[in-house]
């Protein structure tokens, strides 16, 4: 009896770890982000299209074999 539920204890412990370990679509993560944060940072990320270093990779034909 005792073995039986360390059995199912573990077995639980199991379908929690692969419930864990699930996928999802980062569309939904983004959208759930926003609704709970509220939203975006407008021009968070911006900067970085204007950065020097970011302007000479991306006009540096050799750069675009990727």
């Amino acid at each position: 009896m005792r073995q039986e539920k360390k059995s199912e204890k573990q077995e639980e412990k199991n379908k929690e770890c692969l419930a864990d370990l699930h996928t999802t679509d980062p569309r939904d993560d983004k959208e759930r982000i926003k609704q709970t944060k509220g939203g975006l940072l407008e021009d968070s990320s911006n900067w970085i299209l204007k950065h020097d270093d970011f302007r000479r990779w991306r006009n540096n034909d050799e750069a675009r074999l990727l």
